[in-house]
């Protein structure tokens, strides 16, 4: 089970939510909306840049095939849903 921090939105109207590290420059999240809800692609990143996490959301419920890194950039292990 993947373990993802809760998404406050604070537009409700928004097509995607993205934040970022303390740096106010390095990506650590970006997921795509539809009516406030996760729908769509989900990218989360190490500190490094890295990609950590990928997959997709259908109707704020995670869905299809996610795969997860090391820092390095090397597949993990995946999961479907």
């Amino acid at each position: 089970m993947i373990s993802i921090d809760e998404i406050t939105l604070d537009d409700l109207d928004a097509k995607k939510h993205q934040e970022f590290f303390e740096d106010g420059e390095t990506l650590k999240l970006e997921v795509y909306l539809k009516d406030g809800l996760k729908n769509g692609s989900y990218r989360e990143y190490y500190e490094n840049g890295e990609l950590k996490v990928k997959g997709k959301y259908k109707n704020d419920e995670p869905s299809g095939v996610w795969r997860f890194y090391d820092e390095k950039g090397k597949r993990i292990r995946k999961e479907r849903y």
